[in-house]
């Protein structure tokens, strides 16, 4: 990765971590562990809920409180990756 690439994942990673504070720990969690925002890689919902499968409605609902709660106060650079995220699902 160049110097360039290093920066920009630095900025998007700060910008990850600044909007994510606004979340409680149980959304940011969820949406770490979906979206593969500092996890090893993203995972399917049923995958999350895999450990608790009566869990996994419970998480559907927490991750999409957690992504209209991000939308909610977005700026147009937000709107843009939360509409990746709902796309990517």
């Amino acid at each position: 990765m160049n110097g360039k690439n290093k920066a920009g994942v630095a900025t998007v990673d700060a910008k990850v971590e600044a909007r994510t504070r606004t979340l409680t720990a149980q959304e940011e969690k969820i949406v770490r562990m979906r979206h593969g925002f500092r996890a090893p890689e993203t995972m399917k919902l049923e995958q999350v809920g895999q450990d608790h499968p009566a869990a996994a409605a419970t998480l559907a609902s927490i991750e999409k409180r957690a992504i209209s709660a991000v939308a909610a106060r977005a700026n147009p650079t937000k709107r843009k990756i939360v509409g990746a995220l709902r796309a990517k699902n």
